[in-house]
């Protein structure tokens, strides 16, 4: 109701985020952009967060490869997660072009994978368990 108080029924059909849109217009005195107020905690949240999905992903890596000390894997998988977040996105009109390019691309390695996964299992002999 707030939403439709404050930017008109309209308005709020074309709002994706009427959540951020309220908060640019709010003014404490003489704070004019309150949404600054908000940004240590997201940077601090943003931090825990990528550390936890860090140490997450450091510890299958070292689960899949029996890396008893997987910590020292951090820095490399920070690293390749820093390089690979720095691709710049596909623009959809793009994709949108090149969807049956990259299906054709992707279903075989997708359909390969399971069986290669399987043929190096049954090398090291890790399917007797």
């Amino acid at each position: 109701m707030a939403y439709v108080m404050l930017f008109d029924y309209n308005g709020v059909k074309l709002l994706n985020y009427p959540y951020h849109e309220t908060i640019r217009l709010i003014e404490l005195g003489f704070i004019t952009n309150v949404e600054s107020m908000f940004f240590p905690f997201w940077l601090i949240a943003t931090f825990l967060r990528f550390s936890f999905l860090l140490y997450i992903s450091a510890f299958l890596f070292g689960g899949i490869f029996k890396i008893k000390q997987f910590e020292y894997t951090i820095p490399t998988l920070g690293t390749i997660i820093v390089f690979l977040g720095l691709i710049p996105e596909t623009p959809v009109f793009n994709f949108t072009s090149n969807r049956e390019i990259f299906l054709n691309i992707s279903t075989p390695i997708f359909m390969v994978f399971p069986l290669l996964l399987w043929i190096s299992a049954k090398i090291k002999g890790d399917s007797k368990r």
